[in-house]
């Protein structure tokens, strides 16, 4: 037997088994409902303006050390002077953002998951309307028209408990047909609004001007 005839033997005898203990070629794999909802979450808070101040662990640690820093000077400075209520809300004032969280009134009960959906009803004509998420206890939709965008949440109150970016801002009250609001442009230029409608939590931010976006946020409404 030539040399080539051997080596012929030996490749038919060993490639069926090596084919045998290759790994079959699986289906693309499809993620889960929760998994992709948590993705969404995420890509939405990327693009969020206060995402630069919170995006490492170090950021983080140091806006908590922060914090525990400025409620240790009781002696200096008050608890209300770093509690501003806000009717439904109570806002938690740091040096580069701030905390929202709702204050339930005892006397009421609120709905523990989303029954009936809010959404605009007037100013969004030609924007593109995308659901990023829609959980339980929040729903968020983007509206987006060139670089104009607009995004819309709605909370359970008990569920509501947001950071957001406030240096150099001062926040304001806005009145959302007739509810309290808390308002206040960041320096991003971005307008965000927040107002307890008695039933949800309703959040709305956007690149436009404060009057267009007041008025659109008046315009939030049961869905039919």
């Amino acid at each position: 037997m030539t040399e080539k005839e051997y080596k012929r033997c030996i490749s038919q005898a060993l490639c069926p088994e090596y084919d045998a203990m290759l790994f079959p070629i699986e289906p693309e794999h499809s993620f889960s409902v929760t998994f992709e909802t948590k993705m969404q979450k995420l890509i939405k808070q990327r693009n969020k303006p206060y995402y630069s101040m919170i995006n490492t662990v170090g950021k983080r640690v140091a806006v908590i050390i922060l914090a525990l820093f400025v409620m240790s000077f009781t002696t200096v400075m008050s608890v209300e002077a770093l509690r501003k209520p806000f009717l439904s809300f109570i806002t938690n004032i740091f040096s580069s953002h701030s905390q929202i969280r709702s204050e339930t009134d005892s006397s009421r009960v609120y709905p523990a998951a989303i029954e009936n959906k809010y959404d605009i009803s007037a100013g969004t004509q030609n924007y593109e309307r995308t659901i990023l998420y829609e959980r339980k206890d929040c729903i968020s939709i983007h509206y987006s028209k060139g670089n104009k965008v607009i995004d819309l949440e709605q909370h359970t109150v008990d569920s509501f408990d947001g950071n957001y970016n406030t240096e150099k801002t001062t926040t304001e009250h806005v009145d959302i047909n007739g509810n309290d609001a808390v308002g206040w442009l960041d320096n991003h230029d971005y307008y965000t609004l927040i107002w307890n409608n008695g039933e949800y939590v309703i959040e709305i931010n956007s690149n436009l001007d404060k009057t267009q976006l007041i008025e659109i946020a008046r315009s939030v409404q049961k869905a039919q």
